[in-house]
């Protein structure tokens, strides 16, 4: 998974919800249904690229060309 795509939406998730240590949240975001789980609890709030671009993002070590994760 890149971490830098992963440090940026923790960084942004993290100001409005508790979701551990950056380890916790890179351990958790390695399990597929807990990734889609996430992305259906955060997609209201913020702004997120389509599911299957956000799945290579986090995913995959393809590098981020820009942060995807923002509050709305």
């Amino acid at each position: 998974m890149p971490q830098e795509s992963l440090q940026a939406l923790y960084n942004s998730v993290s100001e409005n919800y508790d979701v551990g240590t950056f380890d916790t949240f890179t351990q958790k975001m390695q399990d597929p249904t807990k990734r889609k789980a996430f992305y259906g609890a955060i997609s209201n709030e913020f702004d997120l690229p389509e599911y299957e671009q956000f799945e290579a993002k986090v995913s995959t070590t393809a590098q981020p060309t820009r942060c995807l994760y923002r509050p709305r």
